[in-house]
């Protein structure tokens, strides 16, 4: 443990994503990276960075969520954020399937803006138009998918703090992402 706290958040981030790709390894039988929107509060462009050294025969991310809850970015840069964090991946994986996904159903998040203003239903369609944009300029391998219909209000009860789900609530999201991503 004392190691791990001596290493730069480069290193962290790297272990990090080595730990996602042994799970995904181990239950899909391929090699995926998915990133956390925690990640990208703390600097989009480096965590683009790190996702495009390292190789990858599918990416998602699954972004909002915790940008919401630390209010870490305004509505106004959270789309430049992200499109930097694409760009990055997209230099080194121009042709790799690239799902990002917004945010789950979040009770009261829905409506109730952060501290910044932002509700995760302005989230969402910022995300969604992001995506849009890199598709109108013929990136047709970049997938926008809403967190909405993986997770939603009819899901809430899997939810037992609200905001993350319980077991059964990861084996349901575990399941749609099987169905809806590697399928």
């Amino acid at each position: 443990m004392g190691v791990f706290r001596k290493q730069s958040f480069r290193s962290k981030l790297k272990t990090a994503f080595l730990a996602v790709i042994l799970l995904s390894v181990l239950m899909t039988g391929g090699l995926s990276y998915s990133i956390s929107a925690a990640i990208l509060e703390k600097n989009a462009l480096m965590a683009g960075r790190l996702i495009a050294s390292l190789p990858a025969d599918l990416i998602t991310l699954c972004v909002g969520v915790n940008v919401y809850g630390a209010a870490t970015l305004s509505p106004r840069v959270f789309a430049p954020a992200l499109i930097g964090m694409l760009l990055s991946i997209r230099e080194r994986h121009p042709l790799t399937q690239l799902f990002v996904i917004s945010p789950i159903y979040g009770s009261e998040r829905e409506t109730e803006p952060n501290k910044l203003g932002f509700t995760l239903l302005m989230m969402r369609e910022e995300i969604a138009r992001t995506v849009e944009v890199f598709r109108a300029r013929g990136d047709s391998r970049m997938h926008y998918r809403d967190g909405l219909s993986w997770f939603g209000e009819s899901d809430s009860v899997r939810l037992p703090d609200g905001l993350h789900p319980d077991a059964e609530g990861y084996e349901l999201l575990g399941a749609r992402f099987a169905e809806r991503i590697l399928r």
